[in-house]
């Protein structure tokens, strides 16, 4: 389906009334599209925290309880930004 302009409009409506986390997934998604190139695939837990919601320490007990699968890269914890996205029901990864 290709969009017209009364579709992008309503569309660009919602996404300005949308909350923050939802906006950068929805950037980042649109970003990946039009460059044809991936976008970052992992966040710090600041990162994780914002996108979420939550607080770091929330970011830290969740991975504690396994809802959240860290991964190490030379000593620095990351999450993969597609699992933040799916727990939040943003943006299919």
């Amino acid at each position: 389906m290709k969009p017209n302009e009364e579709n992008v409009e309503a569309l660009l409506g919602k996404l300005y009334k949308a909350p923050l986390s939802k906006r950068r997934a929805a950037m980042r998604a649109a970003a990946r599209e039009l460059d044809g190139k991936p976008t970052a695939l992992l966040c710090d837990q600041a990162e994780a925290s914002r996108l979420l919601s939550t607080s770091r320490f929330t970011i830290w007990r969740m991975a504690r309880e396994g809802q959240l699968h860290p991964v190490t890269i030379r000593g620095c914890v990351r999450y993969k930004i597609a699992e933040l996205e799916k727990l939040a029901g943003g943006v299919e990864a």
